[in-house]
């Protein structure tokens, strides 16, 4: 009686349930391809690269739960694994959105500087870490992740090891990465300052790149003339929402202008893909 009372939302819902699978077997079947996306996530940075090999990397992820939803955009719906999350460093408009995304994705490590920060974001974020015996690792120059056909993450920066070390400003910190497929370089700065740009030049870093993630959002205090000569972008990310700080600053902007450099704007472009 109660079967034939509710057969048919019984019948409908098996219907859903046999239409899902199909749809995640399809989904893993189909080929993967590369990417690189420049997540909108407001005033903060996030960037999602994958390989055909569906290797996937998630650096940064905004202040808020924004990143979520780009996630489920840009992955399979079945699909809540990562194999590593890069966290620049620990400010929050590029560590708040990790959160929500370690606690609800398997990630398989987790690479960081590792400075010190009373920050309870940056606190929640090491429990969790700590929680779910997530790996760990601090990287520094002349590290590197090796992805599908011919792809590569190199570390840049920290010249040197940065665990535990108490620092002024957070963002001379910054992870500094250059992901490397073929022909094509992309230099993914963080909130990397002067400071970081001229140690990067003056250790003779090679740093020329087809694109720049622009470093803190195109703040006065980053993107220096020496060091745009140093990477000769075609193309400049701002990852940049709305904000007090007067990002990006109307200067950085001309100097890139100056340089033929084409300028791409997450707050008015949304995502940008490569």
């Amino acid at each position: 009686m109660l079967f034939q009372r509710y057969k048919y939302y019984i019948l409908g819902f098996l219907a859903v349930l046999a239409i899902l699978g199909w749809w995640a077997v399809l989904e893993v079947k189909k080929p993967a391809q590369f990417q690189v996306v420049f997540f909108d996530v407001g005033q903060g940075d996030s960037i999602f690269i994958e390989d055909e090999e569906r290797h996937q990397i998630l650096i940064d992820g905004g202040e808020g739960k924004a990143v979520l939803a780009k996630l489920g955009k840009a992955m399979p719906f079945f699909d809540r694994s990562l194999d590593a999350v890069i966290l620049t460093h620990p400010n929050r408009d590029h560590l708040g959105g990790l959160i929500e995304v370690l606690e609800r994705y398997k990630v398989d490590r987790v690479i960081y500087n590792g400075v010190e920060s009373d920050d309870e974001y940056y606190k929640r974020f090491k429990e969790i870490i700590a929680k779910k015996n997530i790996a760990v690792s601090f990287p520094r120059y002349g590290e590197h992740i090796i992805l599908a056909n011919n792809t590569r993450l190199d570390f840049l920066f920290p010249l040197e090891g940065l665990r535990d070390k108490k620092v002024k400003d957070l963002n001379n910190t910054s992870i500094i990465c250059r992901l490397a497929r073929g022909e094509k370089e992309y230099l993914l700065m963080g909130d990397a300052g002067l400071d970081e740009e001229a140690e990067l030049i003056s250790n003779n870093v090679y740093l020329k790149s087809d694109v720049l993630k622009v470093g803190h959002h195109g703040s006065k205090n980053s993107t220096s003339e020496n060091f745009l000569k140093a990477v000769e972008p075609q193309a400049a990310i701002i990852s940049v929402g709305k904000n007090t700080y007067g990002h990006p600053n109307e200067a950085i902007l001309e100097r890139l202008q100056d340089l033929g450099t084409q300028i791409l704007r997450t707050d008015e472009r949304g995502d940008i893909s490569y």
